[in-house]
């Protein structure tokens, strides 16, 4: 596979959303993705097929606009010029999963951590049955999800450049699912930090990954790609404190590992002082 960069993606018209849908509203005929979206629509129908017509409105941000897009990008990738190796003519894609990990062709992270979360999301409902138990503790409960579901949510955030727009989908999602474990709608978000400190554990796993990345063979490759990560905010290496920022100090620093976790640990620079 070739990635390949996209231009500009226009704006899904009407025309090109009926003709992917799915299902549509037999007052007015604008299309939906299922018939879900159907029912959503009605107290927004226009009753009409000519004030439809008449007032187009934005698809932005639907499920069935996103859909279209998807299409208009892959037929774009198509359409540029393939490699051939080895008499092959290699695809052309915008996007490709690499051992579970979703890579795009700008380098940003949002879109693997927002597929991440569907993942999780899904996990977490096939064990509903335990997070409605009232009887069950909520401690048992939150170690559960630690370690059943964090796993999931987690997983390649090591090597994450990450946003404000990502740490907004990892508490949000936490936030809802600790709201499912209490049996309420809403909960404060330094409650459910109090009790689920998702981004300390995000910072504790890419803290001990960056140490023993330091601490590698100078030839292996994850040792040399600290060479190209820069120190902008949300990238591994903003975690270190001023005071280690050059190579000499942060390998000595990194070599005792109890150190390192710990005391070294307190003084890093936190995601939140990265991504306020």
């Amino acid at each position: 596979m070739a990635v390949k960069k996209l231009e500009y993606i226009t704006p899904t018209t009407n025309g090109e959303a009926n003709a992917a849908a799915k299902a549509h509203c037999t007052v007015c005929g604008r299309g939906f993705l299922n018939m879900r979206g159907v029912s959503a629509h009605k107290r927004f129908c226009l009753k009409s097929f000519e004030a439809e017509a008449a007032n187009p409105r934005p698809r932005s941000d639907q499920k069935l606009d996103a859909l279209v897009k998807k299409k208009k990008r892959e037929a774009f990738v198509e359409a540029e010029h393939r490699i051939v190796y080895n008499d092959d003519r290699i695809h052309n894609v915008y996007s490709f999963k690499y051992l579970g990990a979703k890579l795009m062709n700008h380098g940003s992270d949002e879109d693997e951590v927002e597929d991440r979360v569907a993942k999780t999301q899904g996990a977490f409902t096939s064990h509903s049955g335990i997070w409605r138990d009232m009887s069950i503790p909520l401690a048992l409960k939150i170690r559960l999800f630690k370690v059943r579901i964090l796993g999931i949510l987690l997983y390649g955030c090591e090597s994450w450049k990450v946003t404000k727009k990502i740490l907004k989908y990892i508490r949000g999602f936490t936030a809802r699912c600790y709201a499912r474990m209490i049996n309420e709608p809403y909960v404060e978000m330094s409650i459910v930090l109090s009790q689920i400190n998702v981004i300390d554990i995000i910072e504790k796993r890419r803290w001990k990954w960056l140490g023993h990345v330091i601490r590698m063979d100078k030839k292996r490759n994850p040792y040399k790609c600290l060479s190209i990560i820069d120190h902008s905010p949300g990238s591994l290496l903003a975690h270190l404190p001023l005071n280690i920022r050059n190579l000499d100090s942060r390998n000595l620093a990194a070599q005792d590992r109890s150190e390192w976790m710990n005391k070294t640990f307190f003084r890093r620079i936190t995601l939140n002082m990265q991504c306020p």
